[in-house]
């Protein structure tokens, strides 16, 4: 691990099929697992970007359709062995859903979203999915993966950069990480670390700045495969949490330094943490109790690095929708406001009407006096 001034940079890797292993030379990596819950997991939750159909680019109309949803974003890839044909026709929609779910949690607890890099040219509403073919077969991405620890991840940050995208090395100083504007979110499609799903950057720092480092792009979050499929939505959240700085060593629930221990179904939880609410592992909760990454949404803020905090993290849950699908949801929600506000004042008017009438009933029941005081507005 390489040492830096001011900061030090780990790689967090989640694993989810294996009892935890002893810890290697680099004693930050942890391994989780396995998820016993993930066989009877309730419905992912919902995001306001829903996935549906995915149709993808190519390099020559890589911004067409762009949602403009502010400069810092995650780009999604997909990455596939040299030798191994691209499965993204097939993947792709399955791939957008994971990446728009894990937003889901986060946009119903806080109404907030992680931004992502939409629109292509099929559409405003597909996550923009780049497709690299890496520069190793499938026996070296096996070989990779068998010499464990960083050497798959380490890798495939290697070919991104190669094929022309930021990722930052871990030991960048603050002057390189400065002008960088996007993360990057990886399936990688072959071999990997066994009994693993996913690894991401990850760097201390617990500054409530925003030149805080994990407020600055060139970050890497890789989701391994799980069968012929990949793991899910939950992984893609816990990998995008350690990007954007979930969780630092102040956190009062920490484990490790970058996970926590208070709640298994905590999105950025150890395996070991306990179980709060049978549910999922990482998979209920951004923040459990709100005192470890994530301010308190009613009280005072942390006293440290947040993610709330991060220009990852845009302020509408919407923010992934397309300008047009955004202005006809508010137009949609005025009106049912206003279909609201005229169906309140007609029960006004109904229930002003009803009091007349029992007003008059009492008044007849009473004779001439009721009647008269009713005129001058005087009560009896």
């Amino acid at each position: 691990m390489a040492a830096h001034p001011g900061f030090v940079a780990v790689l967090a890797l989640l694993a989810s099929l294996a009892a935890p292993a002893a810890a290697s030379a680099q004693d930050v990596q942890r391994t989780h697992g396995p998820d016993p819950a993930s066989t009877s997991a309730p419905s992912p939750v919902a995001s306001v970007a829903a996935a549906g159909e995915w149709c993808g680019n190519d390099a020559a109309t890589a911004a067409a359709n762009q949602v403009d949803n502010g400069e810092y974003r995650y780009h999604a890839v997909y990455a596939h062995a040299a030798d191994a044909a691209s499965r993204l026709s097939t993947l792709g929609a399955q791939l957008q859903e994971d990446a728009f779910g894990a937003s889901g949690l986060i946009e119903q607890e806080y109404g907030r979203a992680i931004r992502f890099d939409v629109g292509t040219p099929c559409g405003r509403n597909m996550l923009d999915i780049s497709e690299v073919r890496l520069p190793y077969t499938h026996d070296q991405l096996g070989a990779l993966a068998a010499a464990g620890g960083t050497a798959t991840f380490d890798a495939v940050a290697g070919a991104l950069q190669t094929a022309g995208f930021m990722v930052a090395p871990n030991d960048a100083p603050l002057e390189q990480l400065a002008p960088l504007r996007e993360n990057y979110v990886v399936w990688l499609d072959g071999a990997a670390p066994a009994r693993s799903c996913g690894q991401g950057t990850a760097l201390l720092d617990s500054t409530r700045s925003e030149t805080n480092l994990n407020n600055l792009g060139g970050k890497l979050a890789v989701i391994f495969r799980d069968g012929r499929g990949f793991c899910g939505e939950d992984v893609v959240r816990h990998e995008i949490g350690h990007n954007l700085g979930a969780l630092q060593p102040d956190a009062p629930n920490t484990a490790d330094g970058v996970h926590c221990n208070d709640a298994f179904e905590d999105t950025m939880c150890a395996w070991e943490a306990a179980h709060v609410a049978e549910g999922p592992f990482n998979g209920l909760f951004f923040d459990y109790g709100n005192d470890d990454y994530w301010d308190p949404p009613a009280g005072a803020p942390l006293g440290w690095w947040t993610l709330n905090l991060s220009r990852f993290i845009c302020p509408a849950a919407d923010c992934n929708r397309p300008v047009a699908s955004q202005t006809a949801r508010a137009h949609a929600a005025k009106e049912r406001r206003e279909r609201r506000a005229h169906r309140r004042a007609r029960a006004a008017k109904r229930h002003a009407r009803a009091a007349r009438r029992r007003a008059e009933r009492r008044c007849r029941r009473q004779g001439d006096r009721c009647r008269r005081a009713a005129q001058f507005g005087t009560r009896q």
